[in-house]
C-alpha cells in the first residue's frame, strides 16, 4: 500500500469528510470548515469512493517541477567550475560566464547551491574571508575568527568598561528625543475667590489644576461673551470668548471636574428656564391666535369684494405686519454639548449671539471633521466665524433664514490625549485655521500618584465661586440706539497699554520664518488677540459686585494674561508635536521613560514588553520602538553566544547608554515634562525672552 505524506491541515479535512460519510457531521458543515463549496464537498465525497483518503492531497504532490533543471545540466556546471580558469569565479559572476560562454542559462542562487554541495563555496556563517589560504583558518566561521582578535566579547561589557576601554564597543552620546518643559497652570493669575475654587478643586479631584485653570477660564467667556470686548486702541478691539482644550487620559476624572466647573452656569440656565416658562407659553399663545386670525382673515377675503375686501385685506396686513416683528423667545441656553455646526448657528441665532460649547469628550471634534454631514465633509463656518465674530448669514432651502451679527462662540474641551493625536491630519483643520484658535493644555496625568482621601472643597469656597459667577451672569446687556444688544468696551489704561504693545513688539519677531515660533504661526499669529481676550476675563473677574465695565483695566492685569501666554506657548508647542507624532516614536519614549523610571542598566525584550501590556500586545510589536531607540543611540543589542541546545532561545538584552541621563547631556524628566519628537532641548541660545514686565515673575 501506497503511504502518504499529509499535513495537519490535510488530515483536519479528511477526517471532516469521513465524519461526513458516516452522517455525524452535514456536508454544508464540512464546506463551512474547508471555506469551500457544498457542491465541491459533495464532488470529494464522490472521488473518496474511488481515490481513497488521497483525495485531500494535491495531485502534483511528488511530482518534479516544471522548472528544475536537469541533473545533467548540475554535472556540467560543476565539471567546468572545477576548471582551472573558473577556480575564483564567485556564483554571480560564473552566472554570467556561463550564459556568455556556453549558453547556460542558471540563477545565480542556483549556481551558488550547487558549488556549496560540490565544495567550490562557502555561505557567509562558514568562511572568514573570501578564498582566505590560511591553514589556520580552514574550516573556521567568522564567529571563530571575531572571538580570535575579539577576547572575551561574549562578557557582558559595563558602561564604565566600554568608556575605558575605547574599543568598538564605545558609546557615543545618544541623540535625544526633545523634550519641552511643560510649566503648571499659574493659578495665581485669577483673583482670589477663583484661584481657591481651582486649587480646591485640583486637590479635591487629584487632577491637575491645568483643567480646572482652563475650564474656569472657558467659564468666564462663556459667561462675559457679548457683554464685553476688549478696546486695545483705535479701530482693534477684541471680544472675550474663548476656545480651549486640555489632554488628560482616561480615569483622569475630567468628568467630575467638568461638572463642578460648570455647575453655577448650569444652575442659572435652569433656573431662568423655569423663571420664564410662564411668559414663554403666554407669548408663543399669542402669536397662535395671531396666526389663526390672519388665515381666517385672508380666507373670507378670498370670496369678498368691494369694501368688505379692502377692509380684510387691511386687517390681514396689519396682522402679518405685527407677526413679522413679534420675536417668539426661546427657552435660555448657555451651554451645549452634543451639537451639529447647523444647529449651532441657529442656537447662535436664538440666543443673542452667543453659546458655549462644551464637552468632556473628544466628540465635538469628530462632529466638525463632519459626522453627521451628508458627504462626510466637515463645516468649519460656524466656529470660524464664531472665535472671530465675523458675521454669520445661513440661507438653506427649506430653513428660514439666519442672521447673526458679531458672534461669540465658546469652546471648552477637556479630551483624552488620542483625541489630539492626528488633528492636523484631519482635512481642513489646520489649513483653515481652526486648530489655530484654541489654547492648549497638555499636563501630566496624576495617575498613579494621587492621594486616595484628599479633602473636599470647603463650601464657603464653593460659595463664594457660585456668587461670583452669579454677578457675572447677572450682568445686564449694553444696548445701542436702536436696541441692539451691543458689548461694553474696556478701556486699557496707559500703563496696560504700553505693556500690552512691548508684549506684541516682543511676539511679532518670532513669527518669521526661521522664529522660535515661526513653525506654528496660524496659533502664535492668535496669540496677542488671545492675550487681549484673557486679560478683559481676569478684569472682570477682579471686579465682581462692582462696574467693572467703567474701570480702565490696568497693567498688572496685562501682566497676569501674558503669564499665561507664557504657560500656553509650551503647551501649544506639544499639542502641534502630538497631531503630527509618529505612534511608533510615542511608543519608544514609553520605553525610555520606564527605563529612567527603573534606572536600568541593561534590560531584555521580554522586560520591555512586560512593562507596557496594554500598548505592545504581543512582543514583537516591541521591535519597531527599540530599532529607534538603537537608532537613536540610547540602547544597544548585547552580543551573546550561539546556543547550541534545543529550545526556544533567550530574550535578547540590551543595554542602556551610559552617556545617558548620568553626564548631565540628558537630565531625568521633571515633573512637568514630557517628551517630544522634533524639538530640541533648551539652551542659552535658543530659549525665549520675555519682555521686561516679566523678569521678576
Amino acid at each position: 500500500m501506497e503511504r502518504i505524506a499529509m499535513s495537519q491541515q490535510e488530515r483536519d479535512e479528511l477526517d471532516w469528510l469521513r465524519r461526513a460519510q458516516e452522517g455525524s457531521i452535514s456536508q454544508r458543515a464540512v464546506a463551512e470548515k474547508m471555506g469551500v463549496s457544498d457542491r465541491w464537498v459533495r464532488k470529494l465525497l464522490k472521488r473518496m469512493v474511488k481515490e481513497g483518503d488521497a483525495v485531500v492531497v494535491h495531485g502534483l504532490r511528488g511530482r518534479p517541477s516544471n522548472r528544475k533543471l536537469p541533473a545533467e545540466t548540475q554535472r556540467q556546471v560543476v565539471k567546468l567550475l572545477k576548471q582551472p580558469d573558473w577556480h575564483d569565479f564567485g556564483p554571480t559572476f560564473a552566472s554570467q560566464q556561463l550564459a556568455k560562454r556556453h549558453g547556460i542559462e542558471v540563477s545565480d542562487e542556483t549556481v551558488r547551491k550547487w558549488m556549496i554541495e560540490a565544495g567550490l563555496w562557502q555561505s557567509k556563517s562558514q568562511r572568514v574571508a573570501y578564498r582566505c589560504l590560511h591553514q589556520s583558518c580552514r574550516d573556521k566561521g567568522w564567529h571563530a575568527f571575531r572571538d580570535l582578535i575579539e577576547p572575551g566579547r561574549h562578557r557582558p561589557r559595563t558602561g564604565a568598561d566600554a568608556e575605558q576601554t575605547g574599543q568598538p564597543g564605545s558609546w557615543e552620546p545618544p541623540i535625544p528625543f526633545g523634550r519641552f518643559r511643560l510649566p503648571p497652570f499659574p493659578t495665581d493669575i485669577f483673583p482670589k475667590w477663583l484661584q481657591d475654587f481651582v486649587e480646591a478643586e485640583a486637590l479635591a479631584t487629584q487632577t491637575p489644576s491645568d483643567l480646572a485653570g482652563m475650564l474656569a477660564l472657558s467659564v468666564l467667556a462663556a459667561v462675559c461673551a457679548k457683554k464685553v470686548a476688549v478696546h486695545v486702541k483705535p479701530g482693534y478691539s477684541e471680544p472675550v470668548n474663548l476656545f480651549t482644550v486640555t489632554a488628560l487620559p482616561p480615569g483622569s476624572r475630567k468628568s467630575a471636574v467638568f461638572a463642578a466647573i460648570t455647575k453655577p452656569v448650569a444652575d442659572f440656565e435652569r433656573e431662568e428656564v423655569a423663571r420664564t416658562a410662564g411668559e414663554i407659553a403666554e407669548q408663543r399663545s399669542a402669536v397662535k391666535i395671531k396666526e389663526a386670525t390672519l388665515k381666517k382673515r385672508q380666507e373670507a377675503a378670498v370670496g369678498a369684494s368691494g369694501k368688505k375686501l379692502e377692509d380684510l385685506t387691511r386687517e390681514a396686513g396689519m396682522l402679518a405686519e405685527e407677526l413679522a416683528q413679534t420675536s417668539i423667545p426661546v427657552p435660555a441656553r448657555l451651554i451645549v454639548d452634543d451639537c451639529t455646526p447647523e444647529k449651532l448657528s441657529g442656537l447662535l441665532s436664538d440666543h443673542g449671539g452667543r453659546i458655549a460649547l462644551m464637552s468632556a469628550e473628544g466628540d465635538v471634534f469628530d462632529v466638525m471633521a463632519g459626522r453627521y454631514s451628508p458627504n462626510g465633509g466637515g463645516n468649519f463656518v460656524v466656529y470660524l466665524k464664531g472665535h472671530s465674530g465675523d458675521a454669520i448669514r445661513v440661507d438653506r432651502v427649506g430653513r428660514p433664514a439666519e442672521f447673526v451679527n458679531e458672534p461669540a462662540l465658546t469652546v471648552g474641551l477637556a479630551v483624552q490625549p488620542d483625541v489630539i493625536d492626528g488633528l492636523a491630519e484631519k482635512p481642513g483643520f489646520r489649513g483653515r485655521g481652526l486648530l489655530g484658535r484654541f489654547l492648549y493644555a497638555m499636563p501630566i496625568s496624576t495617575l498613579g500618584y494621587r492621594d486616595t482621601s484628599p479633602p473636599q472643597v470647603a463650601p464657603s469656597i464653593t460659595n463664594e465661586y457660585h456668587r461670583n459667577l452669579l454677578f457675572l451672569l447677572k450682568l445686564p446687556f449694553r444696548q445701542d440706539a436702536d436696541g441692539q444688544p451691543r458689548p461694553h468696551q474696556l478701556a486699557l489704561g496707559a500703563d496696560a497699554q504700553a505693556a500690552f504693545q512691548e508684549f506684541e513688539a516682543w511676539l511679532e519677531p518670532q513669527l518669521a520664518e526661521f522664529g522660535e515660533l515661526g513653525n506654528m504661526t496660524d496659533w502664535a499669529g492668535k496669540l496677542a488677540g488671545a492675550v487681549a481676550r484673557i486679560a478683559g476675563l481676569l478684569h472682570m473677574a477682579d471686579h465682581t459686585g462692582a462696574e467693572a465695565e467703567a474701570l480702565p483695566m490696568a497693567a498688572e492685569t496685562v501682566a497676569r494674561a501674558i503669564r499665561l501666554a507664557r504657560y500656553l506657548i509650551p503647551h501649544a508647542t506639544a499639542a502641534f508635536d502630538a497631531m503630527g507624532a509618529d505612534p511608533v516614536v510615542g511608543k519608544a519614549k514609553l520605553i525610555l521613560r520606564w527605563i529612567e523610571h527603573e534606572n536600568l542598566s541593561s534590560f531584555t525584550r521580554r522586560d520591555a514588553h512586560q512593562s507596557a501590556r496594554g500598548v505592545f500586545k504581543r512582543v514583537d510589536e516591541v521591535d519597531p520602538a527599540l530599532a529607534i531607540l538603537i537608532d537613536r543611540g540610547f540602547i544597544r543589542r548585547r552580543d551573546e553566544p550561539t546556543k547550541g541546545s534545543p529550545g526556544r532561545p533567550a530574550s535578547p538584552v540590551y543595554d542602556v547608554n551610559p552617556k545617558w541621563g548620568r553626564t548631565g547631556l540628558l537630565p531625568r524628566p521633571e515633573p512637568n515634562s514630557e517628551y517630544c519628537e522634533y524639538s530640541e532641548q533648551p539652551s542659552p541660545k535658543n530659549q525665549l525672552s520675555w519682555p521686561s514686565l516679566l523678569a521678576s515673575s
